[in-house]
């Protein structure tokens, strides 16, 4: 048998940091010029790009270079991500949209036992350390499927696994969700005020139906060398204070719950960021490019979680996940509508919100930015932003339920 390597190899640092790049600076180029490329979602395009790449043989499927993303450079994007995470503020400015998504999270945690039982009963392993990581992924996204395997201490073939296919499946949520917002039937359910807007924009400016929204939403900033410091050194500073606490907590040997909760540091990180963005508010909304920084770390890795999915060892997983997925996609489509019909949520809210529990920040802003639902976008990352809170403290209770 003949093995094949690939045209790059493992310890090529330059080369695969180079490819990497290449992929996200393409994808987000295409992004904000075709609206068809817009509608997928650039989390789904990172991922196939790395399957496609790993899979031909031009990126390997592990190398070091992978390795230092889930271990340095994901953990400090997510303090990135949660600079403006200020609960106060999410409560007070999110509206109806901070109601919708934990309608929503209600939808995630009911699959999750559904999915459990079931999987449990087709002999499948890990089923604690699973439940948790994709209840929480369906809650506040990939970064809490990767903070949940850590946790329980899943397997690596798990994690890869159920990360790769948790985003894979994303394009088929955005395609859902903007299928379910363009028709008729669910228009005639619910009220629309966002798609009348944005339609009514079209009839004033044919032209702007042409551009896609993500151009104007991620516009040029201005920077300066200042706010890169701040912005990377508050992100670094929480990461090592984490890692300091975690430490600890592991060398006092306490109970099992309170390792799970304090000894692990995207739980602790999580923590910190939120508590300053919280009660640090002026510091922490003086920290810009946070999210553009922390949105680039995470493109790169999303394309490593594609490049790590080789097409031939997903059978042993794949089944399992694809039907934790369609379990947690037809209780959103069911009960999350349900429920926003019950409270007289807006059809625009509700679909951002579920984009918000599976995909997290990025979704959620993918889904409103290429539907022009410009008034939206802030409050749907702001309610994302909180899923990443409380994802990962709903994912250890519903993991330990599964014990």
């Amino acid at each position: 048998m003949i093995l094949m390597t690939s045209l790059i190899q493992p310890t090529d640092t330059i080369y695969i940091w180079a490819v990497l790049l290449c992929v996200v600076l393409g994808v987000n180029w295409l992004d904000q010029r075709f609206k068809s490329i817009n509608k997928l979602g650039t989390i789904f395009l990172y991922v196939i790009a790395g399957v496609i790449l790993a899979n031909m043989h031009i990126l390997p499927f592990s190398s070091p270079v992978y390795k230092s993303f889930s271990g340095i450079l994901v953990p400090l994007a997510i303090p990135m991500l949660l600079f403006k995470s200020n609960l106060r503020k999410i409560y007070e400015e999110s509206g109806k949209v901070f109601i919708a998504f934990n309608l929503t999270a209600i939808s995630s945690i009911a699959a999750a036992f559904i999915y459990g039982p079931v999987l449990r009963s087709w002999g499948m392993q890990e089923i604690p350390g699973f439940t948790a990581m994709y209840a929480a992924g369906a809650i506040g996204g990939t970064v809490n499927i990767i903070a949940m395997g850590g946790t329980f201490g899943v397997s690596e073939e798990l994690i890869s696994a159920t990360t790769m296919l948790a985003n894979f499946t994303l394009g088929i949520v955005l395609f859902v969700l903007s299928f379910t917002a363009g028709t008729r039937t669910y228009r005639r359910w619910f009220k629309h005020p966002h798609i009348d807007e944005r339609e009514a924009a079209i009839l004033a400016d044919p032209e702007a139906a042409t551009k896609p929204f993500s151009a104007v939403f991620w516009k040029d900033k201005g920077i300066s060398l200042l706010d890169v410091l701040k912005t990377f050194t508050t992100a670094f500073v929480i990461l090592a204070v984490s890692r300091l606490i975690a430490n600890a907590v592991v060398a006092m040997k306490p109970p099992f719950v309170i390792k799970q909760l304090f000894g692990s540091i995207w739980l602790v990180m999580t923590t910190l960021s939120v508590l300053g963005a919280t009660f640090m508010p002026k510091w922490f909304s003086s920290l810009k490019f946070g999210e553009e920084f922390g949105l680039i770390l995470m493109s790169l890795w999303f394309v490593t979680v594609g490049t790590a999915a080789n097409v031939y060892k997903l059978g042993q997983y794949g089944l399992f996940v694809l039907f934790a997925f369609a379990v947690t996609l037809a209780c959103h489509l069911v009960l999350s509508f349900l429920l926003g019909k019950i409270f007289n949520i807006n059809l625009e809210d509700i679909c951002c919100s579920i984009a918000a529990n599976i995909g997290g920040p990025s979704t959620t802003a993918s889904l409103a930015i290429s539907q022009g639902w410009s008034n939206i976008i802030a409050p749907a990352i702001l309610c994302a932003l909180y899923g990443y809170v409380i994802g990962n403290y709903l994912g250890v209770f519903i993991g330990n339920c599964f014990m």
